[in-house]
């Protein structure tokens, strides 16, 4: 990498580099971000193999690759392994049979919900976040409110069946008016 061209006056010169580095390194504000950023990481409990890749961007990518679903559990199980299948801590074992215990007795802890097997090993999930899904969805996004039904649930509930029936009678509504306005067309233009 190039941080200064010579020939074309392009770039950061060395020296001016060295200067913005040694400044920005020694300003208190740095060294209180640098402090507070290893103290974070040190409260990490499982580390993962999974790189700068996303959790939800792998899990899309074994999806394809698999043409099936893939549960949180399983993509906590792949993304803390090493290549050869090894685990990269003993807690991260103990969390992973832990999961593969669960799914085997149960299938339908494998679909996404607040009782999945990554939810009953791990526990709650986090006000902010949903564990293996990306930063932006929280619990209330995903599994709906706590006293009502989770959003992705298959039977609608009371207030989502009154809007249908709403919205259907007012469609149809909708397409009385065009059929009566088309007559009315259809019979201008015979005249």
């Amino acid at each position: 990498m190039v941080l200064f061209d010579a020939s074309t006056g392009s770039g950061i010169s060395p020296n001016t580099f060295e200067q913005y580095y040694c400044e920005g390194t020694t300003k208190e504000e740095t060294k209180k971000k640098c402090r507070q950023n290893a103290l974070n990481r040190s409260k990490q409990l499982y580390t993962h193999t999974g790189g700068s890749k996303t959790f939800s961007r792998k899990k899309d990518e074994v999806e394809k690759e698999q043409g099936r679903p893939v549960g949180r559990g399983e993509l906590f199980i792949m993304t803390h392994k090493k290549k050869d299948g090894s685990y990269i801590y003993p807690n991260a074992r103990v969390v992973s049979e832990a999961i593969a215990n669960i799914d085997r007795q149960d299938g339908s802890s494998k679909h996404l919900s607040q009782n999945d097997s990554l939810a009953q090993v791990l526990g709650k999930e986090h006000p902010g976040r949903v564990r293996a899904l990306r930063a932006g969805p929280c619990p209330t996004q995903v599994f709906g409110n706590a006293a009502g039904q989770p959003s992705g649930s298959a039977e609608p509930n009371e207030e989502s069946k009154r809007r249908i029936a709403e919205l259907t009678a007012k469609l149809e509504e909708e397409q009385a008016k065009k059929q009566s306005i088309h007559k009315v067309l259809g019979y201008l233009v015979q005249q």
